[in-house]
């Protein structure tokens, strides 16, 4: 068992870790585990993650009271089960379950992953960037990791909260010492004039939700398709630009 591990020094001392500098989390690991006979590779484990602290992210901390998560691994198939996770906190909460499979070097290092997660009851609170009142959200991801391409594929993001409805294909792909770059093309479903509003983020083509919310005063938009297009550090900026989101109705 480990306690008292600060994820965020590890971020700072590390510079394989950096990307775990905006987690200041002081987090506990128990884990049971058994290696093969030369003692060398990890044939089987089952763990349990506890941690509370902060969270910086989209300018943003998310302060965390409780963060839970109980799993196993299973050494000679590389496959990862959650079988319970949770997280509260004043701005964030949620739970998650589902399996992933992992791929290693002979080093020993994460090469690939492969990921099934269904997320429920997620609430994420940014009034300063998303207006609308924090409604629980449901979804499911499907996605891939590959560290030689620094990136992450997602094959499938659904999520629905509330009216909102979308479905989302992309990639992320990391840059050191920036924010990482985006690529999303989805679709969105059927919603009112009013439900659009509540979820259109203030910061992105401000100018545009401004006169919509100004000149209509009801109706129904969608289903409409979806692009972004952020460069890598747009992340950092206080304001994205104005082409890197681009919504298109038939």
């Amino acid at each position: 068992e480990l306690t008292g591990l600060q994820l965020s020094a590890l971020g700072r001392g590390t510079p394989s870790l950096s990307f775990l500098k905006p987690y200041a989390l002081k987090t506990s690991i128990r884990a049971n585990f058994r290696l093969d006979h030369g003692a060398t590779r990890l044939v089987f484990a089952d763990f349990g993650i506890g941690a509370e602290g902060e969270v910086h992210a989209l300018h943003h901390k998310f302060g965390i009271r409780a963060l839970h998560l109980i799993g196993r691994y299973d050494g000679r198939t590389g496959r990862i089960l959650i079988d319970d996770a949770s997280v509260s906190g004043k701005d964030l909460s949620g739970q998650l379950r589902g399996w992933g499979n992992l791929g290693f070097g002979a080093d020993g290092s994460l090469e690939s992953a492969a990921v099934d997660l269904d997320l429920d009851r997620f609430v994420v609170r940014m009034p300063a960037l998303i207006p609308g009142a924090a409604i629980p959200a449901h979804g499911e991801l499907h996605a891939n990791y590959a560290r030689a391409h620094h990136q992450i594929t997602i094959n499938d993001l659904r999520i629905v909260r509330g009216p909102l409805s979308v479905g989302v294909t992309g990639t992320v792909t990391f840059a050191s010492g920036r924010s990482p770059a985006i690529s999303i093309r989805g679709q969105l479903g059927a919603m009112s004039v009013t439900d659009l509003l509540q979820d259109w983020p203030l910061s992105v083509v401000g100018d545009a939700r401004t006169w919509v919310q100004n000149n209509v005063s009801g109706g129904a938009v969608g289903p409409a398709s979806i692009s972004i297009d952020l460069p890598a550090g747009a992340l950092d900026q206080p304001v994205l630009p104005d082409n890197a989101i681009a919504i298109k109705f038939p």
